[in-house]
């Protein structure tokens, strides 16, 4: 290691491309034109709960999420949604920002026992948040996080990453991020076994995000100083 520059090699594996955007009008056509998936109002009914799950490698994710937010809560046919933003563990400080813009632009979607919009950071450690969907191939369960199993709606948000970046997460976003510690504890491992098992592992959290029922997702391309050069939204795969 006496040669080592300072230089991350896992960094030069995520995917750089150059410009900016916009974040507002790149959420807006991410929603309104995802790839193989109909336009978000239309796949969505009054009255129906979305989850936003936050995955904590998204740039700029208040901004993200803000944006969702405000276009959801703009469409009239939708105005009786209920919106979840869960975000990953350890992101307290993101979600506050959320919370806090919310009491400036929406206060009446924080009011009251049952709140409109509400806004939480996973917690791997409390049972009362999990719900059991399925079991590992050793028969060890996985819990996810309550609100993205029970939501009619999930939008996963994450920062797309080369496959062969060892960061990367599945397409559903959904493990391990979003699982319990155990679970968690087992991906880490994983890590250390042959490539043929990280194959199966990723057919493994392909199952788990359909088992959550999630279709659509948003993922963000980076640029060099780690803003959102674009968003691509559609189908998982």
């Amino acid at each position: 290691m006496k040669n080592y520059t300072g230089f991350d090699f896992v960094q030069l594996r995520g995917a750089i491309v150059s410009g900016s955007v916009e974040i507002p009008q790149a959420v807006a056509q991410a929603l309104e034109s995802p790839i193989d998936f109909p336009s978000i109002d239309r796949a969505l009914v009054p009255g129906d709960r979305v989850a936003i799950a936050v995955h904590e490698s998204l740039p700029q994710a208040a901004l993200v999420v803000n944006s969702i937010i405000d276009w959801l809560v703009g469409q009239q046919a939708l105005s009786d949604l209920a919106l979840w933003v869960v975000l990953a563990n350890g992101q307290e400080s993101q979600a506050q920002a959320i919370r806090d813009w919310l009491e400036a632009k929406h206060p009446d979607s924080l009011l009251g026992d049952d709140p409109r919009i509400h806004v939480s950071c996973h917690d791997p450690d409390n049972q009362q948040n999990l719900e059991y969907i399925a079991a590992s191939e050793q028969a060890e369960p996985i819990y996810l996080h309550r609100e993205l199993v029970e939501a009619d709606f999930v939008i996963p948000l994450y920062r797309w990453l080369e496959p062969q970046d060892p960061r990367r997460h599945d397409p559903f976003v959904v493990l391990p991020a979003f699982a319990d510690r155990a679970t968690m504890n087992r991906h880490a491992k994983a890590w250390l076994k042959p490539s043929e098992s990280r194959t199966k592992r990723t057919q493994r959290h392909a199952e788990s995000g359909w088992l959550a029922g999630i279709q659509f997702t948003i993922a963000a391309l980076a640029n060099q100083d780690g803003q959102i050069a674009s968003l691509i939204s559609g189908t998982p795969e």
